[in-house]
């Protein structure tokens, strides 16, 4: 085999390796994660700036409800940008364990007691779930400003939870959804059904972040042989090079 072949065969083993592989199927994970960051943060600076308003007294003109008007329109394009981006990680997550480690049951036992712990156990991510789908296929969410006077917060968002399961071909907010909802109305006095969207936002991102800690210090250990490997197909090319320099 001459010199030409002989790199072009070292060449195609780098691309052809599991690490490479991995490495491709992880950067488009990053990606997604990426774009999940994103849209949170677009709908949090929102939150926050409709409390703002509200605070200056900008929203509250009977008159003029206009501004208020706008602002909810906005909320709700955020939000559907944020719940479409949450969805969209988990199912890439899911498809990349099952690539790369069906074969590994201890692997995948792990992994789902972790989904379930962040996010199942809660009932945020099914809610999650339900909301997309509500937004994909039903309608668009009700979400009403509010001036509520109590200890935890003034001014709130809140998605009409209850409004929202009456709406034509919305199959409802399936278990473990309502155990989500239950927690708003037991934690901040909601007797409605509302979800204090500021609270849930908050909170589906910080399992988000506990979650994909866990995973991404765990692949580390997971994938250390396919890392190993293709660090040694690496070290060949430099090696070859390194002969080719010499001559």
């Amino acid at each position: 085999m001459n010199k030409a072949s002989a790199y072009q065969a070292l060449h195609d083993e780098l691309r052809a390796s599991r690490g490479v592989r991995l490495y491709s199927d992880l950067l488009s994970r990053q990606i997604t994660f990426y774009t999940f960051q994103r849209n949170h943060a677009d709908l949090e600076r929102l939150i926050s700036l409709h409390y703002q308003l509200e605070m200056k007294g900008k929203l509250g003109d009977f008159n003029n409800q206009k501004p208020l008007h706008d602002l909810l329109f906005e909320a709700t394009r955020r939000l559907q940008n944020f719940v479409f981006a949450a969805k969209t990680l988990v199912e890439h997550t899911r498809n990349y364990m099952k690539l790369w480690h069906h074969d590994e049951p201890d692997i995948m036992v792990a992994y789902q007691a972790k989904v379930t712990q962040h996010f199942v156990e809660s009932g945020i991510g099914p809610f999650t779930k339900c909301l997309r789908d509500y937004f994909a296929h039903c309608s668009t969410p009700f979400i009403s400003s509010l001036d509520e006077h109590h200890a935890h917060v003034r001014f709130t968002l809140q998605l009409e939870t209850e409004t929202m399961a009456k709406t034509p071909h919305f199959h409802g907010w399936l278990e473990p959804a309502p155990r989500y909802i239950a927690f708003h109305r037991d934690t901040y006095a909601r007797k409605d059904g509302g979800v204090n969207l500021g609270f849930y936002v908050n909170d589906y991102y910080e399992a988000v972040i506990r979650f994909y800690s866990w995973l991404d210090d765990q692949n580390q250990e997971w994938c250390r042989g396919a890392w190993d490997e293709t660090a040694a197909i690496q070290n060949r090319i430099e090696e070859f090079w390194a002969e080719r320099r010499k001559k």
